[in-house]
């Protein structure tokens, strides 16, 4: 009796402990109220380059407000506020690096978005990888990725991505057989004539000899009084789209009657700022298609959307859109807002879902040595009436990028 008494006390005690006394879950840990996460640009907002600029500071602001609004940035539970510190390198690669110091020294900031050019990068180099800051840039020159910039990606193709397709376009369809490119002096400048060079020699097109002009030069009539004696199908010209007004004026004022075209993507509306409609005609580049049928349905969305809250196209565009977003998706992904190393990596494995283009995948490795480059579509337009007429859309996977002879 006392047995079996024994025996039913141990079991009444070990079921109470097992299913009727279990420890209860402990309660989520509240999150508590937003964080601030600070995101400092560097995109010439003054002076050379303004009008590049000021569309991604507009841009990368409205988005980020768009993100407030809704609450803030969630980051494995934790919720973020964003503010955007905007940084103006006037297009000088000295006030680049000024810029970057204040950033990373004095607001601590661990993310940069720009900025526009290869000299500004390189002024900023040592401090983004002392601080293993993470950039998004925009840059044609060579050098702009690889493993020696490990924390530095960029969003969009560059002129070594396109720059085949682009002249093999013009030789295919308008019998371009000779190129004279009138090109800012510049990294980014001169790397853009070498692959220009490299990819017109595969194309048997004939590239004139290239005629450099300074970042501060008004007067264009002595290159282009130089340059026209040769007889060129197409002039490529270069520099910012304030550069590139002055020489459609000074070509139309010498009657120039070749083809006009810059390899960036310059809108109509943005170059409607600066010179008039008859100046632009004819003019080709390679702009977003945002119209017409060949026009994503996405870009078509965004368009819509910039426009419907009271903004105007040229001071938005497409190419601005993917930088914020890119650095968003990265930090989500890799669950950290905080840790530069595991958003790197995050980012390295991540398919980019882009505002205007959908999913893209990571490229670069055969010309950067690394693949840190979003591919994209690539767009040829002309400038007819004033406004941006598609003439193609070539899918990432066709375009022949440059790799330059090791």
């Amino acid at each position: 009796m006392k047995r079996s008494l024994f025996l039913a006390v141990v079991f009444l005690v070990t079921f109470a402990l097992t299913f009727g006394c279990a420890a209860p879950k402990p309660a989520p840990t509240p999150q508590g109220p937003p964080q601030i996460l600070k995101i400092g640009t560097v995109w010439p907002l003054t002076g050379l380059g303004m009008l590049w600029g000021l569309p991604f500071k507009n841009v990368i602001q409205y988005q980020a407000d768009k993100v407030n609004a809704q609450g803030g940035l969630d980051v494995g539970g934790q919720k973020y506020t964003l503010e955007i510190i905007h940084e103006d390198s006037r297009y000088v690669p000295a006030e680049a690096r000024k810029a970057t110091e204040k950033l990373v020294y004095q607001d601590k900031v661990k993310f940069i978005l720009g900025p526009l050019g290869g000299g500004e990068l390189n002024a900023m180099l040592p401090v983004l990888n002392e601080n293993k800051v993470i950039n998004i840039e925009v840059n044609n020159a060579f050098d702009c990725l690889g493993p020696d910039k490990p924390y530095c990606f960029r969003a969009y193709d560059g002129v070594g991505e396109q720059v085949y397709t682009f002249l093999k376009y013009f030789r295919d369809n308008l019998n371009v057989k000779t190129v004279q490119c009138v090109m800012d002096d510049s990294e980014s400048g001169r790397s853009v004539i070498i692959d220009n060079t490299i990819a017109a020699e595969m194309l048997g097109i004939k590239m004139l000899e290239t005629e450099y002009f300074p970042r501060d030069v008004k007067d264009f009539y002595p290159i282009m009084n130089k340059v026209l004696p040769r007889n060129p199908d197409m002039i490529l010209v270069g520099g910012h789209p304030g550069m590139q007004g002055l020489q459609l004026k000074v070509l139309k004022e010498l009657g120039y009657k070749g083809l006009r075209a810059t390899q960036t993507p310059t809108s109509a509306d943005l170059m409607g700022k600066l010179v008039g409609a008859e100046v632009m005609e004819g003019y080709y580049t390679t702009v977003d298609i945002y119209e017409g049928p060949l026009a994503p349905p996405l870009v078509k969305q965004w368009k819509a959307e910039w426009e419907g809250a009271g903004n105007s196209w040229a001071d938005g565009g497409t190419t601005t859109t993917n930088y914020l977003p890119l650095l968003i998706q990265g930090i989500q992904a890799a669950g950290t807002a905080t840790d530069t190393d595991k958003i790197k990596a995050a980012m390295e494995k991540m398919t980019f879902n882009s505002p205007i283009f959908g999913t893209c995948p990571w490229g670069g490795m055969d010309r950067y040595g690394i693949n840190h480059l979003v591919l994209m579509p690539m767009s040829i337009s002309k400038i007819e009436n004033g406004k941006d007429a598609g003439l193609a859309l070539i899918p990432a996977k066709d375009l022949r990028v440059i790799v330059r002879p090791k």
